[in-house]
C-alpha cells in the first residue's frame, strides 16, 4: 500500500506571507554582511569589538532563518524547526545586543523589529504544517 504525499494546496495569501518573509530575510543577510564589514563601526558605537558570541549568535540566527524561508517556498514541514533556531538565536543576540546599548528605545526596537517578525514567521510555519499545506517527508 502506497502513502499519499500530497498535502493541500495552500492559499494565495500564503505565497503573499512567504515572499514578505523572503525579504525580511534579505534584510537579514544584508545586516550580517553589513555588520562583517563595518566592525570598526560596532566597536565605536559599542566601545568594545563584538564577541565570538554576538557573531555565532547572528550568523546562526540568520543561516536558520534563510533555510526556514526555503522551507516555507519549497512547502517543507522542516521550516518549523529551522524558524525554531532562528528566533532562538535570535532572542540570545537581542539580549546582547540590548546589553550593550541598554536604552528604552533600543530595547523596543530590538523587540519589535528583530525578534517579533522571527516568532510571526515561526508561528506562520506552525500554522501552515497544521493546515497541511507542507508535503509530508523531506
Amino acid at each position: 500500500m502506497a502513502t499519499a504525499t500530497i498535502s493541500a494546496k495552500p492559499p494565495v495569501w500564503y505565497w503573499v506571507v512567504s515572499i514578505a518573509g523572503l525579504l525580511f530575510t534579505l534584510f537579514g543577510v544584508f545586516s550580517l554582511f553589513g555588520a562583517i564589514t563595518h566592525q570598526d563601526q560596532i566597536e565605536h558605537d559599542w566601545g568594545s569589538k563584538p564577541s565570538a558570541i554576538y557573531w555565532v549568535e547572528f550568523s546562526v540566527g540568520v543561516i536558520a532563518e534563510v533555510i526556514g524561508v526555503a522551507g516555507l517556498l519549497t512547502r517543507k514541514a522542516w521550516a518549523v524547526p529551522a524558524f525554531a533556531v532562528s528566533l532562538a538565536f535570535t532572542i540570545l543576540y537581542a539580549v546582547y545586543i540590548i546589553s550593550k546599548t541598554p536604552t528604552a528605545s533600543q530595547v523596543v526596537f530590538t523587540t519589535a523589529a528583530i525578534v517579533l517578525p522571527h516568532a510571526i514567521l515561526l508561528g506562520f510555519a506552525f500554522f501552515s504544517r497544521a493546515r497541511g499545506w507542507f508535503g509530508h517527508g523531506a
